[in-house]
């Protein structure tokens, strides 16, 4: 099982969102990236990868705004960075928000919200 995202990724993280730190509720793919997190009283899902993928990352922020600006119900996208301030890629978007998603995320959400009671 992973540890969770570097310090310095959760900084941007917390740049992005204007909050402190925020708090790792799990990770959702076998403990590991994509993070679920918690911070100022909000949901916030939080993928990480090598500078090897750092175009799919780019990719997936891309395609949210694409589809949001076009009215399609996805989750809303925070920040996406190529590595440069976050230290490594890194996207962050809010946990649910769209139809499609809400249903990929439910059981793992659900599962991390009943593990954080």
């Amino acid at each position: 099982m992973a540890s969770g995202p570097g310090q310095a990724v959760l900084g941007w993280v917390a740049g992005v969102l204007g909050t402190g730190p925020p708090e790792v509720v799990c990770g959702l793919r076998d403990g590991a990236s994509p993070w679920l997190l918690r911070a100022g009283g909000r949901e916030v899902v939080l993928r990480v990868g090598r500078p090897a993928i750092a175009h799919e990352l780019a990719t997936e922020a891309a395609a949210l705004e694409l589809a949001a600006g076009v009215g399609v119900s996805v989750p809303e996208l925070l920040g996406s960075d190529d590595g440069r301030d976050a230290a490594q890629p890194a996207a962050a978007r809010a946990a649910g928000g769209g139809r499609g998603s809400r249903r990929a995320l439910r059981a793992p959400v659900r599962a991390a919200r009943a593990r954080a009671r």
